[in-house]
């Protein structure tokens, strides 16, 4: 068995720890500053969008779900 193939079974994704350090909201609100600094400066839009995906994943896929039932305009509407 050739080393790449050991090395594949004996570790975990860096991305499956990285979603486990997302579902936790102070390491998630960090990691999206530090994403919108980086956009600030590079203007790479895939990056951002990429990390608010992560988030959004790693919060449980659906961050804001609606009983669509319950919803008119008026919660829709901003309130002055």
């Amino acid at each position: 068995m050739n080393t790449d193939i050991k090395l594949q079974k004996c570790t975990t994704p860096f991305r499956d720890y990285l979603l486990k350090d997302l579902a936790e909201l102070k390491f998630a609100k960090g990691y999206l500053e530090a994403a919108i600094q980086d956009f600030n400066k590079d203007g790479n839009i895939e990056i951002l969008l990429l990390s608010i995906k992560n988030v959004a994943e790693a919060q449980g896929g659906r961050p804001c779900q609606m009983d669509k039932s319950q919803t008119t305009n008026s919660h829709l509407s901003p309130r002055f």
